[in-house]
């Protein structure tokens, strides 16, 4: 702030930001800043802070700075449930990213609109969010994000209940991490195929059983009826 220098202030202000959301979501707790999570009230306490200082670096940021400030800010009332707001401060770094025509950017604010519609349960956004997500990273040859947008395009059929897609996915996903040697990454998605062929099985299994229910009751009611 003495030196006057927009730049640097700007840089302080988003790294204490981002160690303010480490320490209220730890790296060792897997994708600290994706899914569906439960924070504690002093974490709560602890995004708060850093929305304060992702604001600061917000005000005095250039275009690019803006982008970040915008998509941390995103990223902590996200977590801190404030959806709305949350979703208009992702759809900033987006227009921030098409203003740059910076592909990264749009495919990174694509993909927390997207994950931020699936914990509303606006499964439709999110589907179109996570596809314009799957397209910009396929276009950047980013194997690891494509892996995860695969990931994320199984998971949202799985919650729609078309499981056959959701198997697609995954094996889509598990495909890029073997080639990448993403070993790690690969058993999970296993796991998630393994679980959508057992939904489907299980679908197809209730539906004969409700087939056959429905022809026992349907013959036993016209006996009925005839005598």
């Amino acid at each position: 702030e003495k030196m006057g220098d927009p730049v640097i202030e700007g840089l302080a202000y988003n790294c204490l930001g981002v160690d303010c959301m480490l320490m209220a979501c730890p790296p060792s707790e897997g994708s600290q800043f994706e899914g569906v999570r439960t924070v504690t009230p002093e974490s709560q306490a602890t995004l708060k802070r850093a929305i304060r200082y992702h604001q600061r670096h917000l005000d005095i940021a250039d275009d690019g700075g803006q982008f970040v400030a915008h998509t941390n800010l995103g990223l902590c009332l996200g977590l801190l449930e404030d959806n709305q707001t949350a979703a208009q401060h992702h759809q900033e770094a987006l227009r921030v990213a098409i203003r740059l025509q910076s592909f990264s950017g749009q495919s990174i604010a694509a993909g927390n609109l997207g994950l931020l519609a699936m914990r509303q349960g606006d499964l439709g956004t999110a589907k179109a969010c996570m596809d314009q997500h799957l397209h910009l990273v396929q276009s950047l040859k980013d194997a690891s994000a494509e892996t995860n947008a695969w990931t994320q395009l199984g998971h949202l059929a799985n919650l729609e209940g078309d499981y056959a897609a959701a198997v697609t996915a995954y094996e889509n996903a598990s495909q890029i991490a073997e080639q990448e040697g993403e070993i790690g990454t690969l058993k999970r998605i296993i796991c998630n195929i393994g679980v959508a062929r057992g939904n489907a099985g299980l679908e197809d299994h209730m539906a004969k059983l409700g087939a056959f229910a429905a022809e026992g009751y349907g013959g036993s009611g016209g006996g009925a009826s005839e005598s």
